[in-house]
């Protein structure tokens, strides 16, 4: 018999994109697998749709519907679902996703079976009317030391963490996968670091192919995904860090502060946005020192493992894949002047790195 594997479908006013995940899940070729739709109190009649669409999978047990009974967002409720699962994996996969290939699930369930060290496997994720025969995968591959988005790829399909849009995890391995407090984004890597700091792996598996809509629930560049994706970075440095390394990225965190918070003033909902996560942090310092103790307590490998996988490049300058890029394509002026000041910053940052011995992902700085 296979490993079960637990397909956990989060919904939040979804309705649009959940006939074409569930029907693509349902194409799947792996034997062995359940659906469960987990929907955080939605108000477009999603659960009503599901019900009556899938009559017969509801009935044969093949597809479960947990109806929360208000919005525990993304962290909350894949907690809930996940410990309600007997399944020997579970598939996290957002709503707004198709399954082009039907044996994504068999491909993910080889590749985690193939290592007893790899806790989560993700998938190729490409965006929709992908080109599959000639479309990059966009996963997320690594990050740099403050968690800022970088394309830089790892060696050997390793990645720092998983996508949230699709990441299968080994149960036997992780206990519960997120902090509920996180509620919505950057939970993904809170995940990812843990995987990382027990010494365990988050993989790629290059076959497995996902198609990914992107902020079907909540918008991209909004105040909500800015507030919440600022402070849970922020917080994730706090907390998984050896204080020594928080003491050296200290500086690197502050740049970042002031060149965001001056571009981000151009967009004064952003802005407050972003005030308000800083604020939170600051007015938090229990709160984040309890979660502090709490991840330092699993940790089985040092810094120096991680910094291994993490770049120095701090600043995003692939404007082309930022939120803000339509805005910025209308001011060529301000695009050239934002890419070229990101390059400097972040020769600035290989060169600060250098020189307080902090080892990190070997790239090419030229």
């Amino acid at each position: 018999m296979k490993p079960k594997v637990s397909v956990q479908i989060l919904n939040y006013n979804g309705k649009k994109f959940l006939e074409g995940c569930i029907d693509s899940t349902l194409k799947q070729d792996y034997p062995n697998f359940e659906i469960v739709l987990i929907d955080n109190a939605s108000i477009d009649v999603s659960v009503e749709f599901v019900k009556e669409r899938y009559k017969r999978e509801i009935k044969k047990n093949k597809i479960k519907i947990i109806e929360l009974n208000r919005n525990y967002g993304f962290a909350g409720a894949y907690n809930y679902s996940y410990r309600k699962t007997d399944a020997d994996y579970v598939l996290l996969l957002n709503n707004d996703t198709l399954l082009p290939d039907k044996k994504m699930i068999s491909l993910m369930v080889k590749r985690a079976e193939s290592d007893p060290k790899t806790a989560c496997v993700s998938a190729g994720i490409y965006p929709f009317n992908t080109d599959l025969r000639k479309a990059k995968e966009q996963s997320p591959g690594t990050l740099s030391l403050i968690l800022t988005n970088t394309l830089t790829p790892l060696k050997g399909n390793r990645l720092f963490y998983s996508s949230g849009c699709c990441c299968l995890i080994k149960k036997k391995l992780i206990d519960i996968p997120f902090d509920s407090d996180y509620f919505a984004y950057s939970e993904d890597v809170y995940l990812g670091w843990k995987v990382n700091l027990l010494g365990y792996k988050n993989v790629l598996e290059p076959k497995a192919k996902l198609l990914h809509y992107g902020f079907g629930s909540s918008g991209a560049g909004s105040p909500f995904v800015r507030y919440y994706g600022e402070r849970n970075r922020i917080l994730n440095c706090l907390i998984f860090y050896e204080t020594t390394t928080l003491i050296k990225i200290l500086p690197l965190l502050f740049i970042y502060f002031i060149v965001s918070g001056l571009f981000f003033m151009q967009r004064p909902k952003v802005f407050a946005a972003y005030l308000k996560a800083y604020l939170w942090i600051l007015f938090h310092p229990f709160k984040i020192l309890a979660k502090r103790r709490k991840i330092q307590r699993l940790r089985k490998v040092s810094d120096s493992r991680v910094l291994e996988l993490l770049s120095y490049k701090i600043f995003f300058t692939e404007p082309k894949l930022t939120s803000f890029y339509d805005t910025l394509k209308k001011r060529r002026w301000l695009l050239e002047v934002i890419t070229k000041i990101s390059y400097l910053l972040d020769k600035l940052s290989f060169l600060y790195c250098n020189f307080i011995g902090l080892e990190l992902l070997k790239e090419n700085t030229s």
